[in-house]
């Protein structure tokens, strides 16, 4: 575009879409990992009434325009708003659909894009080059320092979660059982949310209360079997579950799961 300025609206655009057909079946090609080499279709001419039948490939292992780990080929690259040297473009609504590079900035091109899409190609945004002469805000920056890569700590959190019943967990005995303020129905789930925290996800995740100033802890455990309206359960955050036989005989496709571990 040599314009310095120009505005991409839908109402126009929709002239400039263009959809693989016969012309760019064969643009595409896909790396294989054991030859090390790109697989593509031969590039053969087509022309007139015969391009409806060879629109696509009749071997599925050979659709390229189908598969997602396929690429263009060089010198078959498209873009679908391409700007360079300089130039500004204001693009509005505009969908991008299948083309190599779909906004594609060369050489100083300035694209300001609002309320577009990508889809279905190779690159979403794309940029290459640099003006010749730097804007103003770009003009007067300097570098301060480096600052290397950092490790990610995790750091423990305590969250206040939900109030015993103190006076029936009294009466049970504490040794034995903890009850939740309120909660006196199978029906009535305590929330397993809390501050963004999931109750029970971590490894190791633990459950505190404070009384007669001590503070006890227990491990949040996943419920495994119920005996006598009591839940119990030994597994923390995750149940794993080993198929211990497969498939015998013919035809057959059970697989025999074991217990958790």
């Amino acid at each position: 575009m040599e314009a310095k300025h120009l505005d991409l609206n839908p109402w126009w655009l929709h002239n400039l879409l263009a959809f693989p057909s016969k012309k760019t079946i064969e643009a595409f090609v896909k790396y294989n990992k054991t030859s090390r080499k790109y697989e593509s279709i031969t590039v053969t001419k087509t022309s007139g009434s015969e391009l409806a039948s060879g629109s696509s490939s009749t071997n599925p292992n050979s659709a390229y325009h189908l598969d997602s780990d396929a690429i263009y080929r060089n010198g078959w690259e498209c873009s679908h708003v391409k700007v360079t040297n300089d130039a500004f473009v204001q693009v509005v609504s505009v969908f991008a659909i299948g083309f190599t590079k779909h906004f594609d900035s060369q050489t100083g091109g300035d694209i300001s894009i609002t309320n577009s899409n990508s889809n279905f190609g190779q690159l979403a945004l794309s940029s290459y080059g640099f003006r010749n002469e730097a804007f103003s805000k770009d003009d007067s920056a300097f570098i301060t320092s480096i600052i290397t890569p950092r490790a990610i700590v995790s750091e423990k959190s305590l969250v206040d979660w939900q109030s015993f019943d103190v006076g029936l967990t009294t009466s049970v005995g504490i040794s034995s059982h903890l009850y939740l303020y309120g909660f006196t129905e199978k029906t009535d789930l305590p929330p397993v949310v809390v501050q963004a925290y999931r109750v029970g996800a971590k490894v190791d995740d633990k459950i505190f209360v404070s009384a007669n100033g001590n503070t006890y802890s227990a491990s949040i455990n996943m419920v495994d079997n119920f005996i006598n309206n009591v839940a119990y359960g030994s597994n923390v955050s995750v149940k794993e579950y080993r198929v211990v036989s497969g498939p015998s005989g013919s035809p057959s496709n059970i697989l025999n799961i074991g217990t958790h571990i």
